[in-house]
Order: structure tokens, then C-alpha cells, then sequence
């Protein structure tokens, strides 16, 4: 007897942020266990693992940001900072024993419906997997967009997204040109204002 060699689960979760391990975790307590959480990088969080920026915080309360079956009473911020957002979503994962869940290093590239086998098909970078059903969760931040401005491509100096911030990149005493008013630049132009020039 021929064993299908293709991963099987009822529910693939894509990503790794608050909505997927949310939804995992209530997935667990409602008596599901054959689901994964799939991510294309090698670890968990999502927004809270890729924006590192400077100055990087939620921009609501902390409390907010506690899951009601996971609350935490010790955020050391009203406007917890990155590293502490982090940790708390490993934290939520090793305390509902998520990790054996996580096929971590596994970019979800193309998805598609088979309706004779009435289930999804999922083309990963790893390879093929299926699933019954499919919770996408990867965050309306998942992707920085850089804006199609004149001249950026001929632009000399260093240039990124605050999403990708690069650490490499020593700010200390340059002209600093930040395109953008939203939560993030409001968060780190204030934390890299006092060593640059300008």
C-alpha cells in the first residue's frame, strides 16, 4: 500500500503573529489538534519579529495586546517595545505548546482550491502540503510597500523601509530624510533624532 508522501492537515495556519497563534490556540481548546502554523521565516511573530526599528512599540496599550487566555499583567510599558512583544508570543507558544506545530522556512507561494479532493493545495518553498482549510494570517503588515518616488533608484546613499530596518547602517551624525508620518516614524525618528546630524 502506496503512502501519500504529501503533508496532510484538517488546518494550515500561514504566519506566525498574534492572529495565527490566537487562532491556534483556540483551535486547540476546541478540541482540533491536527493543524500547523506555516511561516516563511525561521522564527515565530510576525510584525513584532521583522519591525526591529528603533524605538519599535505597539501603538495602543499594552493590555490591548495581552490575549484574553494568555493575559499579562507585567508589561514593563504602557506602549510595550518590540523585544517584549517578541518574547511574550514565545512565550504564548511554549506555554500551549505550539513549537512542534511550527513548519518554520517555508514561504507559502501559491494556494489553490481541488475541488474534487474538496481540499487546498498549498505550494510551498519546501514543497507541496495540503489541507482542509486554510486561515490565512499574515498581516495587512506583512509586505513594507516602497513608494515609486522620481530618482530613488539613482539615490546614492543607504535607503530602507523602517520594516526592514537596516542595523548595519550607522545613522550617527548623517542627513536623514524619513518619508512618512505614520506609527512607525513616530516612533523611531525620535529614537535616532539625538545622534543624527540632521
Amino acid at each position: 500500500m502506496l503512502v501519500d508522501s504529501v503533508p496532510h492537515n484538517h488546518v494550515a495556519i500561514i504566519g506566525t503573529g498574534f492572529g495565527a497563534i490566537a487562532t491556534a490556540v483556540r483551535l486547540q481548546q476546541a478540541g482540533f489538534d491536527d493543524f500547523v502554523l506555516i511561516d516563511r521565516a525561521g522564527d515565530l511573530g510576525g510584525v513584532w519579529r521583522d519591525n526591529t526599528y528603533p524605538g519599535a512599540a505597539v501603538d495602543v496599550k499594552s493590555h490591548l495586546y495581552s490575549l484574553s487566555f494568555a493575559p499579562n499583567p507585567d508589561w514593563h510599558n504602557v506602549f510595550a517595545k518590540q523585544p517584549e512583544l517578541h518574547a511574550y508570543l514565545r512565550r504564548v507558544t511554549d506555554q500551549f505548546d505550539l513549537q512542534r506545530r511550527l513548519v518554520l522556512d517555508c514561504e507559502v507561494e501559491e494556494l489553490r482550491w481541488e475541488a474534487s479532493e474538496q481540499r487546498w493545495q498549498l505550494e510551498t518553498a519546501n514543497g507541496q502540503r495540503t489541507a482542509q482549510h486554510v486561515v490565512v494570517a499574515t498581516g495587512a503588515l506583512a509586505e513594507p510597500v516602497i513608494p515609486d518616488l522620481p530618482g530613488l533608484t539613482s539615490f546614492k546613499g543607504a535607503r530602507f523601509h523602517s520594516a526592514r530596518w537596516d542595523h548595519s547602517c550607522d545613522l550617527t551624525g548623517k542627513r536623514v530624510a524619513v518619508i512618512g508620518t505614520g506609527a512607525s516614524a513616530i516612533q523611531f525618528v525620535p529614537a535616532i533624532q539625538p545622534t543624527t546630524r540632521r
